[in-house]
This record gives structure tokens, sequence and C-alpha cells, in this order.
């Protein structure tokens, strides 16, 4: 004979298993995932950089407003701006791009590109960097942006 009364549910030892598997699964996968996470900061901002570079590099080609523009790198964001140097530049055409936190940059903090031919003021290496990682970015006397 059946009992239809028969208990139905999970026992405490069962849910603490399920717990503990769920738990060391997570463990597993966390670590892959936060690297993960910071190698796709890293990459993002370097591309913005790149962009925001390129972007000054081609208003300076194209002769807009018949000024150099150029992209300073200030300790929380990039200015896109117009003029020969960021002091001395017209506060107006500011483009403000903020950056992400937890990275550095180290390198030259202003680049200037010339009107026309867009020759650099400051040539040298961008060094973009989450503490585990880098990303490099190098900008020539001529103009020419790697990375």
């Amino acid at each position: 004979m059946k009992h239809f009364y028969a208990r139905k549910g999970f026992t405490l030892v069962e849910l603490f298993l399920a717990l503990a598997i769920i738990l060391i699964v997570f463990a597993i996968i966390m670590p892959g995932g936060i690297e993960f996470y910071r190698s796709y900061a890293l990459t993002s901002e370097r591309d913005n950089l790149l962009s925001i570079l390129r972007k000054a590099r081609s208003l300076s080609m194209g002769n807009i407003n018949e000024r150099e523009h150029g992209v300073y790198v200030g300790a929380n964001d990039y200015t896109l701006f117009e003029g020969a140097s960021y002091a001395a530049r017209v506060s107006g055409f500011d483009q403000v791009y903020k950056r992400a936190a937890g990275l550095t940059t180290t390198g030259p903090n202003e680049i200037v590109f010339r009107q026309l031919d867009a020759y650099t003021t400051a040539s040298g290496t961008i060094n973009i960097s989450n503490g585990t990682g880098q990303s490099l970015i190098r900008v020539n006397n001529e103009g020419r942006i790697d990375w």
C-alpha cells in the first residue's frame, strides 16, 4: 500500500551540499572573470584614447578653424582641444572624455598636431596600465599613431 502523505522537499544536508558546490564553482570562475573584465577595461580605454588622438589628427589635417588640434591627458579625463597648446587653447572648443577608474597613464600628457601635415609637437609612448597589464600607444613626430 502506498502512502499518499510522503515527505517532499530537500533536507538540510542537501541544501548545504548544493550551496557548497555553487560556491566552489564560483571560486573557480571568479578569478578568470575578474581578469577578463580588467583586460576588457584596458583595451576599451586604449581604443577610446586612440579614437580621440585620431580625431585631433584628422581635425588638424583638415585645417578645421585654421588651427592646430591636440589631446591633453589629464588625471581623470582626456581633453580634445583647439590651439597650439593646452594652456593657449580655445576653451570653447574643448571636448572632454572621462577616463576609466583604476587605470594609470604615463608618457606625454599633451600631444598637438600641426595644421595640414599633422606633425606633432610631442612624440612618445603613452602607457596605459591597470596594475597587471599595459597597453602602449606610440605617436611619432610625423603624427603617426601606432599601438
